[in-house]
């Protein structure tokens, strides 16, 4: 059975998903070292960690720490220098359909519109089938862009943009959504509207989501686990389960108890952004 296959059967309100929580991802023990002439830069070193199928585990940690590089290991853009990364229990060789990633810039075709870079993945495998087309036209009914199937992406806010992402990246069935950083540079609003949305999206669709943010608010809003990382080279300091209930709504972060995780997880950043701090100095 193809990836798209499984829409056969669905109801027209669902969104497209495995078919059961799957996605479980393991590090083990990895360090990734590079290496240029004779300048040896160790990014990360003994990281371990594990992200729950179906969940959203949430990295945050200073600036520069390395955590792009462990999210380049996850989706097998780059192989560890020691240790090994699993999804489902089998090591990551190389990139796969199973795991999906959005950066911190747009990747949309320019020159295709709204409907043509969502269906982008199908046809490229030659996989536009009737199924495919109708999980694409409910994809873009779902994200609030059925006005602008035509639209080219400048012709497009920023939202829109992530939004079109989202779509295109959900028509693939990944096992796990790999985010990072990905609604950085949206004006506040849009970006509180984006964290809503996919907070919906994510309680609905149970997939794996591994997101990695600086933003102490919205790692708190997203999460089920939080993993508080190291300055460089970097590595797990803590985990911190988000006990908060769901479905979340923004003004969830005043609560008491979300105040509580986050004078936690922000005392653990301060100390870990200080020894950035430290090391810069003369």
């Amino acid at each position: 059975m193809t990836v798209l296959e499984r829409y056969a059967n669905r109801a027209p309100d669902s969104i497209a998903q495995p078919p059961a929580p799957s996605g479980g991802i393991e590090v083990r023990r990895v360090d990734k070292t590079y290496r240029t002439g004779t300048e040896v830069r160790e990014v990360v070193k003994d990281c371990s960690f594990h992200v729950e199928p179906g969940k959203i585990t949430v990295m945050i940690g200073p600036s520069g720490v390395g955590k792009s590089t462990l999210i380049r290991l996850m989706a097998g853009f780059e192989r560890p220098t020691r240790g090994e990364v699993l999804v489902d229990g089998k090591p990551v060789v190389g990139p796969g359909r199973d795991r999906l990633v959005m950066f911190q810039e747009t990747s949309l075709f320019p020159w295709l519109t709204t409907r043509e870079n969502i269906a982008y993945g199908p046809k490229a495998r030659a996989e536009y089938t009737h199924e495919a087309r109708r999980a694409c036209e409910h994809l873009t009914t779902r994200m609030g862009l059925e006005g602008f199937r035509g639209s080219f992406p400048a012709q497009l806010s920023g939202g829109m943009q992530r939004r079109t992402e989202l779509a295109r990246a959900l028509v693939n069935a990944p096992s796990v959504l790999i985010l990072d950083e990905p609604f950085r540079g949206l004006d506040s609003m849009t970006k509180r509207l984006m964290l809503e949305y996919y907070a919906t999206l994510s309680e609905e669709s149970q997939r794996t989501t591994f997101f990695v943010t600086t933003d102490v608010d919205e790692a708190l809003f997203l999460a089920d686990r939080m993993l508080v990382m190291t300055n460089i080279p970097t590595r797990v300091r803590a985990t911190v389960d988000v006990d908060l209930p769901r479905p979340r709504r923004l003004a969830a972060l005043l609560d008491d108890r979300a105040n509580d995780l986050k004078a936690e997880v922000l005392a653990l950043l301060h100390d870990e952004a200080a020894k950035s701090f430290a090391a810069k100095e003369p």
